[in-house]
């Protein structure tokens, strides 16, 4: 076992004292912005976007640059599931399709090279593909931290099989991103918080974050962290139950770094690859607050059906209790996705209250058009950006988002977008 021992860390609890000025990074400091050290933690807040001042900002174009997938054709442009997508050497195209277990690579152009992968457990093969990991080398085809994962180098050839040191204590496992640094690559690996059964009332619940070396049998513990709200139904013994409108625990993983939000408020740690804290970065926001309409949408979702389809009297009845007993925060949280580009940039979906998806399937692809502040590797607020409806970016470069469409009768596809920089930022 390595670094630090397994501490409880509350993220909305890192308020600092404002003490000398300090940037550890040679950039200008644009109105707007103040940059501060406490405890050798540099507090980066923004009032106004570096974009906002400057009167220029990056733009996604309105169409997309590459569109991959047909309703009809040749099987390697059909998909089922599509589940991951990330831009390799020379804007080459890997897609992971959980439907068929597959992995495909297409060139810039969309020209199909080859699918590797398929259904099975022996070498190179899945059984729950949920998508890539990023190395040096080429990308690793994983799936979930409990099964095997399978390296590929960047043509697509199968190299070896990976296991991840997946503690079987943590329930429902999932690999969050790679870090780098001169020991090797490290797997960030978590879980998906459960509630405690058997507790009633509001509680929060916690989730492990931790690394594991690829190359070494070796696991590095970055902390428990506050991850989900619940809230216990008294007479169904405590079942567990998501807060409704609650925050929930957001992370990304770029190659030196980790971000992680609690997002009462608006705020995200940013983590090195020792686990220390060494950025907060926070904007002005203003606080949307939960309001009478939005409790009883809640309401209406536990107890209103469609005639002859109302549930059995014990799942009534426990709908009933859970609306009773749901305790509502204050306001909605101000970002509920962190997406790390390849250059260092922090991408943050602001939070929508009762934002649509087109599918209730995962991935979640958001139905309407969804907007991102874009934070620089010194944490400075640039701006505001939209991406399209029926889209959701899985992978972002200097100058390209790839991601998910979900087309006519929610077909996917496989889109990939231009960003347009001017002054070459």
């Amino acid at each position: 076992m390595e670094g630090n021992p397994m501490r409880r860390i509350t993220l909305v609890s890192l308020t600092f004292v404002y003490s000398s000025f300090a940037c550890t990074e040679s950039v200008s400091i644009p109105p707007g912005v103040s940059v501060r050290d406490s405890a050798g933690i540099q507090i980066v807040h923004s009032s106004q976007s570096v974009w906002e001042s400057t009167g220029r900002g990056w733009v996604v174009s309105p169409d997309p640059v590459l569109e991959i997938g047909v309703l009809e054709g040749p099987d390697e442009y059909l998909f089922s599931s599509l589940v991951d997508v990330q831009l390799g050497r020379g804007n080459q195209v890997w897609i992971a399709d959980r439907g068929i277990n597959s992995i495909r690579i297409f060139e810039a152009d969309g020209t199909h090279l080859r699918s590797t992968g398929g259904e099975g457990e022996g070498p190179g093969e899945f059984q729950a593909l949920e998508g890539f990991l990023r190395v040096p080398d080429g990308l690793i085809g994983y799936q979930g931290a409990h099964g095997p994962a399978s390296l590929f180098d960047l043509s697509g050839s199968f190299q070896r099989t990976i296991s991840f040191d997946a503690r079987p204590e943590v329930r429902a496992p999932f690999v969050v991103g790679t870090v780098e640094e001169e020991t090797g690559v490290w797997a960030v690996i978590s879980h998906y918080p459960q509630g405690q059964q058997g507790r009633t009332g509001l509680y929060e619940d916690q989730m492990p974050v931790y690394a594991d070396l690829l190359e070494a049998d070796s696991v590095r513990d970055f902390g428990l962290f506050t991850a989900s709200r619940f809230v216990g139904v008294p007479g169904r013994r405590g079942t567990p139950h998501w807060q409704e409108y609650g925050p929930f625990f957001t992370m990304a993983v770029s190659a030196t770094h980790l971000f992680l939000s609690w997002p009462v408020e608006y705020s995200i740690s940013q983590i090195d690859t020792g686990g220390q804290v060494v950025r907060i970065l926070r904007r002005d926001w203003d606080p949307s607050p939960v309001a009478e309409d939005d409790r009883q949408k809640f309401v209406a979702s536990q107890l209103t059906f469609p005639e002859g389809r109302q549930p059995p009297p014990p799942i009534l009845d426990f709908r009933r209790q859970l609306v009773d007993a749901m305790v509502y925060p204050e306001h909605h949280p101000p970002l509920d996705r962190l997406l790390a580009d390849s250059e260092g940039n922090l991408w943050v979906r602001q939070h929508e209250p009762h934002r649509r998806f087109v599918s209730a399937q995962s991935p979640r692809v958001p139905a309407e058009r969804t907007v991102w502040d874009v934070f620089d590797r010194s944490g400075r607020w640039y701006g505001s950006i939209s991406l399209p409806e029926r889209f959701l970016a899985t992978c972002i470069t200097n100058d390209r988002i790839a991601g998910i469409f979900l087309g006519e009768f929610d077909v996917g596809y496989v889109r990939v977008y231009a960003i347009e920089k001017p002054g070459g930022e």
